[in-house]
């Protein structure tokens, strides 16, 4: 198939373009190979020479920034005409838990990235009744190799012998999820028969910043210093969302699916790899 994929060389569409690139066709639309999606001819131009059956659309701003979230919307919908335009046949968007906010499962986000996201749900929804395919992924808190979150932020700081950055009083909670098991999921939503879906992709598993500290310290005995950093405005607070659609949904039950990686295994398996 021909994939088009938004974000290609960023944290997740790496790992992604990786897995996908030996049984398909990939064209990576990326800004730091100078390619926008808030320029149409950038678009025009992919759409003309690649001619994609599905889009998965990962490129996105992770930030709190009015302007940057505003740019991401706008990105949105000018590739959602595109793909309308070119009678795409399955259009797959990247959405987060940030929907959310603190009010699972409601979607009322308290801080500007979440409210984005959810605008850009809300244009899928209406690009879905004027005949196109859309599925959209809501990812937990997504690590692993080339991440930039906590955990990969932890590592780095344990390596370096450094004291561990903590925001707020530590007890803030995520669904934390690794990377290969979030591109596995995209790739059998591509080439699955699911239609015109929305999906929580996540460990339905809740933790906090010192059980963090608690399996780094089991994994590297390591003396574990702390500095505390000043409260995060808007920050979410409690996130885990539950998964139960997506382990039921029968695309699944055509790879194998046993269970996603654990934290404990997870992390190993990063710490190992930096």
């Amino acid at each position: 198939m021909k994939i088009l994929i938004t974000g290609s060389e960023g944290f997740i569409g790496k790992h992604l373009v990786n897995l996908l690139k030996e049984k398909h066709e990939i064209y990576g639309f990326d800004r730091n190979e100078n390619k926008d999606l808030n320029i149409l001819g950038d678009i025009a131009e992919a759409f003309i020479e690649f001619k994609p059956y599905i889009v998965i659309h990962l490129a996105s701003n992770i930030s709190n920034d009015i302007n940057e979230c505003r740019d991401d919307v706008i990105a949105l919908l000018n590739l959602l005409a595109f793909c309308k335009e070119f009678e795409v046949k399955k259009f797959i968007f990247t959405s987060s838990a940030a929907v959310y906010g603190n009010s699972y499962p409601k979607t009322i986000p308290i801080n500007p990235y979440g409210i984005a996201k959810l605008q850009c749900e809300q244009w899928c929804n209406y690009y879905r009744d004027l005949g196109l395919n859309v599925i959209i992924l809501r990812l937990a808190n997504v690590y692993g190799p080339n991440g930039k979150g906590i955990i990969n932020q932890f590592i780095i700081q344990l390596k370096n012998n450094l004291p561990l950055t903590i925001n707020n009083d530590g007890f803030q909670m995520r669904d934390y999820i690794y990377v290969d098991d979030i591109i596995n999921v995209i790739e059998q939503v591509s080439k699955s028969d699911i239609c015109n879906d929305t999906l929580n992709v996540s460990r339905n598993i809740s933790t906090n910043v010192w059980e963090l500290l608690a399996y780094f310290y089991s994994l590297t005995k390591k003396d574990i210093r702390i500095s505390f950093e000043s409260e995060i405005k808007h920050e979410i607070i409690r996130s885990k969302i539950d998964n139960s659609d997506l382990l039921m949904s029968e695309f699944l039950n055509t790879m194998s699916f046993k269970k996603f990686i654990s934290l404990s295994e997870g992390i190993e398996k990063l710490w190992n790899e930096k």
